[in-house]
Order: C-alpha cells, then sequence, then structure tokens
C-alpha cells in the first residue's frame, strides 16, 4: 500500500459539500471555548505583567535616585573644581574677582563640558553676582551656606536647587593663604538643573511605560501563537476529520505530533482508517484471486461502487499534512523586530556618519542606506518568491539568516557611510528573503477564501513586531548608542532562526514545473490596465510616502526640532499601532463588502492628507498626528491593495504562479521605496524637512484621487468587465 502525500491549509481538509448542523455545532462550541480560554490567559498575562512592571518601575526609580542624584552633584563639583582653578591662578596675579574679564564665556564653556548644570556664578562675600552664565536666575539662587571658609572643603547646598559652593580665598603677604584668618574673597556657585532632573525622570517613566507595552504585546503574541497552534488549529482538524468521516470519506489521514489529547484522538482514526484500507486491500487481492471470471467480475464492479461511495483510493491512504499560517509567525515576529531596532534612529546616524562624495550632498548620502535597502529588496523578492515555492519556508528562513547577521555586524561597526550602506544591503537580501518566504506560507495556508484575511495576518505580524522593535531599538540607541542597537539585532535575529528551525514544518523540494520567466510574468502584468494603473497610481505612491516621510523625513524632522532618539521611536510606532487596530476590521470589511478598491481609494487619499496639511508644523504632537493619518490610510488600502492586485491579476497567477505574481507585485511597487527617501532628501534640501514632508503628501493625495476618478469612467480600472485573453499555458510569453 503506498501512501501520497498532500500539502493543504487547515481550512482546506473540510470534506466537499456544505456541512451539517452538527458540524456547525461544534465549530461554534468549539470557537467558544477558545474565546473564553484566550480572554482568561490574556487576562492572566496582563496582570502578571503589570505587577512584574510595577515592581520594576520602582526598582528603576530606586536606582535613579541613587545614581543620577551623586552623578549630577560630581558634575557640578567638576566644573566648579574648572573654575576655581582658573580664578585662583587669575587671584594670584593679583587680581580681585571684580576685576576678572571673560569669566562668563569662561564658565558657560566649562558647563558645556557636563549635562544637568543650570547656572555657575561668582558671588562676593556678601553673597552679590559678580559674574554668572547667561542661564542665572536669582530665584533659584541658594542662601550663603553657613560654615563658608578658606578653610572649608566644598559644600553642597540643597534649595531651592542643588548645587557646590566652592570659596575663593586670596594670598597672605607671607604668600600662605588666608586660610587662618576665615576670610572669604569671592566664592563660586555651580547649581544642577531641576528641569534636567524631571526630564531623566519623565524619561524614565516613558521607557517603563514602553517595556510594559513591548512586553504586554510579545506575550500576547506568543500566547496567540500557543493557542491557534496548540489548541485551535489541531482542534480544527479533528472536526475537519470527523466530518470527513460522518459524509462517508475515509480516503483520508492526519496525523499531529505530540501526546495531547487531541493528537490521541486523531491517532486513534488513523489507525481506525489505516484498518479500513488494510481489510479493503485485502479484500480487493481476494477478489482478484477468485478463478470464476464473471464471478471476480462482479465481485470486483461491486467492491469499486463501495469504495466509491466511500471515496477509498486503490493507492491506499492519503496523508493530510496541515500547514497553518501560525507555523512562521513567531518567528517572523522576532526577526522583523530585530530589523526593525533600526527605524527610529538610522536616519539620524547616517546623517552624522554622512560626508559629500561623489558629487553627491552629504544630504543624499545620508539616504543611501534606506535607498540601497529598499533597492535590494525589490529587486530579490521576485526570485525569493520562486524560490519559496520550490523550497518552502523553513529552509528559505535559514538561508535569508546569513546576509541578515552579517548586515547587522557590519552595522555595528559601521565607522563611515560606506560600511553602513553595505551592511543594509546585506540585512535588506536576508529581509527579502525570510519575508517572502513566510508571505507565501501564509497564503498558502489561508486559502482561497480568507486572501484578505492572510495578508492582514501576515501585516498584523509585522506591524507588532515594528512596535516591538521601533521602541526597543530608540531606547537602545538613546542609551547606550546605534552601534550597540545593531549588535543586538544581530542576537535576536539568531534567536528567530532557532525558533523558526523548531516551528515550522519541513517541507519537501518541490521541481520546477513552469517554465515562464520572471519577465514573462512581468510583462503580462503591465499589460493588464488594471495593475498598471494601480501600480503607478495607488501601489507606488504609497511606497513613496512610507519610505520617504515616516522612515526618512519624520525622524530628521524630529530630531531637528529637539527630540531624543527614545521620543522619535515613540512617534513612529503610532503608525503600527493604528495599522494593527484598523487593518483586520478594514480587511473583513472589505472581503465582506467587495469594497477593495474604494478602500485603497480613501485609505491613499487620507495617508497624504495629513502630511499636507501639517507638513510645517514644528510641534511634536502635530508630526505625531502626520504619522497618526498615515498610519490609518495604509491600514485602509494595504491589505485591499494586495487583495484588489490578486483579483485583477488572476489568470496572471494561475499561469505564473500565485507567489511569483506577488513577488513581481511586491518588487514593482517598492520602486516607491526606493525613490522616496532619495525623493525626500532632495526636496530637503532645497525647501527644508517639513516642507518636503507636505510635498509628498500632496504628491500622494493627487495620485489617489485621480486613480478614482479615472476608474469612475473606466471600470475595467476597478477590475470589473475585463475582457478575457486567451494565456497559454506551455508557451513563455
Amino acid at each position: 500500500m503506498t501512501a501520497s502525500e498532500t500539502m493543504i491549509g487547515s481550512k482546506a481538509l473540510a470534506a466537499p459539500g456544505s456541512l451539517d448542523a452538527v458540524d456547525a455545532a461544534a465549530g461554534g462550541e468549539v470557537t467558544s471555548l477558545l474565546r473564553a480560554s484566550r480572554g482568561r490567559v490574556v487576562i492572566l498575562c496582563v496582570a502578571v505583567l503589570l505587577i512584574a512592571t510595577v515592581v520594576a518601575g520602582v526598582a528603576a526609580l530606586r536606582v535613579y535616585e541613587r545614581v543620577l542624584g551623586p552623578e549630577l552633584l560630581q558634575n557640578a563639583r567638576i566644573a566648579a573644581a574648572t573654575i576655581d582653578a582658573t580664578a585662583t591662578q587669575a587671584m594670584d596675579l593679583g587680581l580681585e574677582p571684580r576685576d576678572f574679564v571673560g569669566m562668563e564665556e569662561f564658565m558657560a564653556d566649562s558647563l558645556a563640558l557636563h549635562r544637568g548644570l543650570l547656572y555657575a556664578a561668582v558671588l562676593d562675600d556678601g553673597w552679590n553676582v559678580i559674574s554668572a552664565t547667561p542661564g542665572t536666575r536669582p530665584d533659584v539662587m541658594p542662601a550663603r551656606p553657613d560654615g563658608l571658609d578658606c578653610a572649608a572643603d566644598p559644600i553642597v547646598v540643597a534649595t531651592p536647587v542643588q548645587g557646590i559652593v566652592v570659596p575663593l580665598c586670596p594670598k597672605t603677604g607671607d604668600g600662605g593663604t588666608a586660610s587662618s584668618r576665615g576670610t572669604v574673597a569671592a566664592a563660586i556657585l555651580v547649581a544642577n538643573d531641576p528641569a534636567f532632573v524631571h526630564a531623566q525622570f519623565e524619561a524614565l517613566v516613558l521607557d517603563v511605560a514602553t517595556a510594559l507595552l513591548i512586553g504586554l504585546l510579545l506575550a500576547f503574541e506568543i500566547l496567540l501563537v500557543l493557542i491557534m497552534r496548540r489548541i485551535a488549529e489541531p482542534l480544527n482538524l479533528l472536526i475537519d476529520q470527523l466530518s470527513r468521516v460522518a459524509h462517508g470519506d475515509i480516503s483520508a489521514s492526519v496525523r499531529l505530533p505530540g501526546a495531547d489529547e487531541v493528537s490521541k484522538a486523531l491517532a486513534s482514526m488513523d489507525r481506525a482508517v489505516a484498518s479500513i484500507h488494510d481489510r479493503v486491500a485485502d479484500l480487493t487481492r481476494r477478489v482478484a484471486e477468485i478463478g470464476d471470471a464473471d464471478a471476480r467480475q462482479r465481485l470486483a464492479k461491486r467492491l469499486a461502487d463501495l469504495l466509491g461511495r466511500f471515496a477509498i483510493h486503490p493507492d491506499g491512504v492519503r496523508m493530510l499534512k496541515s500547514i497553518s499560517p501560525w507555523d512562521v509567525r513567531l518567528p517572523l515576529v522576532l526577526f522583523v523586530l530585530a530589523d526593525e531596532m533600526q527605524k527610529a534612529f538610522l536616519p539620524v546616524f547616517s546623517r552624522s556618519l554622512a560626508e559629500p562624495a561623489f558629487g553627491l550632498s552629504a544630504e543624499t548620502i545620508s539616504a543611501m542606506p534606506l535607498t540601497v535597502y529598499m533597492a535590494v529588496i525589490a529587486l530579490a523578492t521576485p526570485s525569493c518568491g520562486r524560490l519559496a515555492d520550490r523550497y518552502g519556508a523553513r529552509r528559505m528562513m535559514i538561508l535569508g539568516l546569513a546576509p541578515a547577521i552579517a548586515g547587522y555586524v557590519l552595522c555595528a561597526l559601521a565607522r563611515d557611510s560606506a560600511w553602513l550602506i553595505g551592511g543594509r544591503g546585506l540585512t535588506a537580501l536576508g529581509y527579502a528573503i525570510i519575508t517572502i518566504a513566510c508571505q507565501s506560507h501564509i497564503i498558502a495556508a489561508a486559502g482561497e477564501a480568507k486572501r484578505s484575511l492572510a495578508v492582514t495576518i501576515f501585516i498584523g505580524a509585522l506591524m507588532t513586531a515594528s512596535i516591538c522593535g521601533t521602541a526597543v531599538g530608540g531606547i537602545v540607541a538613546d542609551r547606550v548608542g546605534p552601534n550597540v542597537a545593531f549588535a543586538a539585532s544581530a542576537a535576536i535575529a539568531a534567536l528567530s532562526g532557532l525558533i523558526a528551525w523548531r516551528m515550522v514544518p519541513p517541507s519537501d523540494v518541490h521541481p520546477v514545473t513552469r517554465k515562464s520567466s520572471l519577465l514573462a510574468a512581468m510583462r503580462d502584468m503591465l499589460v493588464n490596465p488594471a495593475f498598471l494603473v494601480f501600480l503607478l497610481l495607488a501601489a507606488i505612491p504609497s511606497k513613496v510616502a512610507l519610505t520617504g516621510i515616516l522612515f526618512y523625513l519624520v525622524p530628521l524632522r524630529l530630531s531637528e526640532i529637539g527630540a531624543g532618539q527614545a521620543d522619535i521611536a515613540r512617534v513612529l510606532i503610532i503608525y503600527s499601532f493604528i495599522n494593527i487596530a484598523a487593518g483586520p476590521m478594514a480587511a473583513r470589511f472589505a472581503d465582506r463588502r467587495n469594497a477593495h478598491f474604494a478602500l485603497m481609494v480613501l485609505g491613499g487619499v487620507l495617508s497624504g492628507a495629513g502630511a499636507w496639511a501639517l507638513g510645517k508644523t514644528d510641534e511634536t504632537h502635530l508630526i505625531l498626528l502626520i504619522v497618526a493619518s498615515l498610519g490609518l490610510g495604509h491600514a485602509l488600502c494595504v491589505a485591499s491593495g494586495v487583495a484588489f492586485a490578486t483579483k485583477v491579476c488572476q489568470r496572471e497567477a494561475e499561469r505564473h504562479g500565485k507567489t511569483t505574481m506577488l513577488g513581481v507585485l511586491r518588487m514593482m511597487e517598492r520602486i516607491g521605496s526606493v525613490v522616496g527617501p532619495a525623493a525626500a532628501a532632495a526636496i530637503a534640501v532645497s525647501i527644508g524637512f517639513g516642507p518636503a514632508i507636505g510635498a509628498i503628501g500632496a504628491f500622494v493625495v493627487i495620485a489617489s484621487l485621480g486613480h478614482g476618478a479615472i476608474a469612475l469612467v473606466f471600470p475595467v480600472l476597478r477590475g470589473e468587465h475585463r475582457e478575457p485573453r486567451e494565456i497559454q499555458p506551455g508557451r513563455a510569453r
């Protein structure tokens, strides 16, 4: 008895025909059970994480109080000692404190060498200001401390501000100091900045809150994957197998590894089905051995009718091998998290390394790492799609880790733009290999009926990873530097590879069955007017806005108005938050109402409207609104756009393969990803970062409105009434 393996998604396991009321009731009970269990588990997880985060926050505040205060006092002490040494030398030359020239500038330069210092002043014995830095404020001037004399060490003052007081004493006639008489000619006061202390406390609170958010998202992601892979999917497999048997189909069997109750039940059913097939094989052999030809033919016909009734194939049991969209989600989230860690700081870091070269301005050079990154992804994506079809997600994910980790290490060691550009190029190759492999796995497992929802699962994983990666990267870069953040990316990417090796099921190597070339697939898609207009007026402008505004201009604009790396990260993650919240709802609405085109146009307008209206602002909260409108617009249009392209390119997908078709789409829409940073840099050189944001936003709005207007005139551009065009499947065009 031979067995044939068929790779199918868990939703495709149902027997032909609709399930009866018993099946529906069983599915409803399972769904209710899963929802209730998931809710309880999530609530428990959130409670545990909240307690852990509060404990960690209290511990962090105690460390803050113990470390930051003495550190600021030490900074004040060092600055006061520097000023005291220079003032003492001047007094040794016979100058009085009131005769010092340029003291204000010198003290200001001394304060600039240390963080957290508010002002420095030289005061006479009556505590009147002789000279002071521009930031001196009489309302926060501490009183003259008791015990201030020439024999005293530097004195710490605490109110109204913390600081250090150092006495200045003249020489006596014999060359000694006046310490024996206790005469003080003047004093140096260096005060700490309470606003700096408040800002540090605020940053600490925000970092703790960010850590809570990241922990909740990652914990929910892990729980979601575990529930779907260990509970929901196995139960669906069991219900589908029971349904097939109840409908008289015993041709197939399902096996799941593990020792849980569902796996044991499926194993029992597998043994029962195998036993039936063994008896059928024995019966077939015995019928074949009957000597009477008429009787043998009569019994063989009756046996064939019986086998057909129960869908029993002469070759034996079909082993159905289930794949799930959730197989790749966790390793995908971790890998994309590692790659997204650079988002908040890369434009600023690249600009700090950039110098004019080859006739290009420093601004253009600073956009090159992002431009090269997007270009490599665009060029590699189609080939990666074809390789994913042949070798499967698991092999491709492990393969993609090699260039990705090498690229992170190269960026971590970067000392100039060339290293950074090369590292980002290698990372892009790994990113293209891994993400297209995961996308093809998710779409294949979800099936045709849930096409837009499958895209949403993929985008949801990317958005979750984007939130966590951007936030973590911003904090790490702000605290210990961008180079360390790249090194952390390499470590997290390696961890994602280990998890992929354990979670993603291996697949057979499939022979190449299609002879059509990538160029043929591209040519077929470009002569499709609906796809061509979609590409030029929707897909490419959307990517221009994403990379030009969100990835390049927004971080530089925020840095220009004084935001730190962690603050930039917190603004950028709003985009992903809105995508996660609105994306699934938009996808379900589009699938239910067949409104992919309408949502795509509406999303394009929204994504550019905020940037157009608020591009020139210099307020952080208004820039946050730009990011929010971009996120909402892309939540409406990205998944709908992919579903729309799949619909209008259905014949091309049948001929060249769906993954190849999606790979060509990704490659061609990423023309906008490549153009975005370069165009943004060129515009910003002429008019500045803020106006450049507004200019790109206006371009996106005009393109989207133009797409909608043209499609109203020509319905074929909405995917309607496309005339059939004969395509010969065995011939490359």
